[in-house]
């Protein structure tokens, strides 16, 4: 956190020193508190002195439709931020008390029932509905999609749940994890027939799934400027070996119009580490970006990104929600995500603020049904992509195949395995502390 001039702001997020940010919340008084839920709730239950809440003016629930699912891990965590937020108005009648905002790009159930009890700010909730759309979109459109800010005047709203995982700052939920996958898809949005950008290009590639790989690699090569590596200058006087195509050399002529930022979207943290590796094999520049990555290493990596260094990163559901990063131009699903609301979210890195932008989805033999379910849900058809074609990745499917036996046997060397097994029983017990505190609770209740 940083200020300008007198504006004073903390950053409050797990895998960063805990005591330094409980400090700077008790004697730097900022302005603005930037936190994950996990760690701000970490605070609050922790030894004293706690975070004074008391004196906010505005508590924003970003993404709001995921801190609002059921069974999503939040409960606790925001249900204790809105206990400290409103504690010290039910003790004495303050002047000015705390207003909720929740935002979302996505109307989920979660807010539909929320939006139910609120009854047009008429209901038990006294809370008002805003919507934020573009000018091009029709109006029945804009009360579909756009950014959604539910304002709460009272702010008890005890059916606002938030998570938990403060060390780990898993605040974005990620399809490998698993940990509620049956409980989210009982009550994760039947998303609310969204309506995407004007200028987002939507489209898929059927192909083989056991070539996967081989298509991707093509699809960073012939559509990211000068093929995903790092530009030569002055600095850099080597590069790594690539298998020649004439048609795509440092000096481009169509260059301008290939993606300067490209971000590719896998399933699991160990895919994202693979797919990473075998990358830096073939001589692609890039950073990946998952749950398994310490708070400083997934800054770093996101500073390399933004910096233009790399151009292409490797990111799990983590990275699909609060990035915006202008200048990506191109979004690839290596796997289609189980749920449409999370497509939406992750093609959403892209086209942002009016400009144009492309997002491509690579369809195997199992994935058809998804992709039609994406289709019904956004009510719009996607194209096939007619500039990667199966010969462009079988000439690199040799190549490839040698890079990911490559990539497979460094994994094995700095044991990923052990840390990934490591972290998911740490999230398990997590799980398990959860929902016994809840137990407990409903008890006592």
């Amino acid at each position: 956190g940083g200020g300008g001039g007198s504006i004073q702001s903390v950053l409050v997020v797990g895998g960063l020193d805990l005591v330094a940010q409980a400090c700077r919340l008790q004697h730097d008084a900022p302005h603005f508190i930037v936190a994950t839920p996990g760690r701000l709730a970490a605070l609050l239950r922790g030894p004293p002195p706690h975070p004074r809440l008391s004196h906010l003016r505005y508590l924003v629930l970003d993404e709001a439709d995921r801190l609002l699912l059921a069974g999503s891990g939040f409960e606790d965590d925001v249900a204790l931020i809105l206990q400290h937020t409103q504690q010290k108005q039910q003790q004495q009648k303050r002047k000015h008390i705390c207003q909720t905002l929740l935002f979302s790009a996505t109307m989920t159930q979660s807010l539909e029932a929320m939006e139910e009890l609120a009854a047009g700010g008429e209901g038990r909730l006294p809370l008002k509905k805003f919507v934020i759309a573009t000018k091009k979109q029709q109006p029945k459109k804009k009360k579909e999609e756009g950014d959604k800010s539910v304002e709460s005047g009272s702010g008890s709203n005890s059916d606002s749940n938030s998570d938990s995982n403060s060390d780990s700052n898993s605040d974005s939920s990620e399809d490998e994890e698993s940990l509620i996958e049956k409980k989210k898809d009982d009550d994760i949005s039947k998303v609310s027939a969204p309506t995407l950008p004007a200028g987002l290009k939507q489209e898929y590639i059927f192909m083989p799934s056991r070539v996967r790989d081989a298509y991707l690699v093509t699809i960073i090569r012939n559509l990211v400027q000068n093929g995903g590596r790092r530009r030569k200058d002055k600095t850099t006087t080597t590069m790594r070996k690539w298998e020649p195509q004439s048609h795509d050399d440092d000096d481009d002529a169509d260059s301008t119009r290939k993606a300067r930022l490209a971000i590719i979207f896998v399933s699991t943290c160990r895919r994202a580490a693979l797919v990473s590796e075998l990358f830096h094999n073939l001589g692609v520049d890039n950073v990946a970006l998952h749950s398994l990555l310490s708070q400083n290493r997934r800054l770093a990596a996101l500073a390399k990104f933004q910096s233009h260094r790399v151009s292409v990163l490797i990111a799990t559901d983590i990275a699909s929600r609060g990035l915006d990063i202008p200048r990506v131009d191109l979004v690839v699903n290596s796997e289609l995500p189980r749920r449409v609301e999370q497509y939406i979210h992750r093609v959403g890195r892209t086209a942002r603020a009016g400009q144009r932008g492309r997002a491509l989805s690579l369809v195997g033999e199992h994935d058809v049904g998804l992709i039609r379910a994406v289709e019904q849900t956004i009510r719009q058809e996607l194209t096939a992509a007619s500039d990667i074609t199966d010969d462009m990745a079988l000439k690199l499917l040799g190549p490839v195949t040698k890079a990911h036996r490559m990539a497979k046997m460094k994994l094995m060397e700095i044991g990923f395995d052990e840390l990934e097994q490591k972290i998911k029983k740490r999230k398990r017990q997590q799980r398990q502390e959860r929902e016994q505190r809840q137990q407990q609770q409903q008890q006592q209740t």
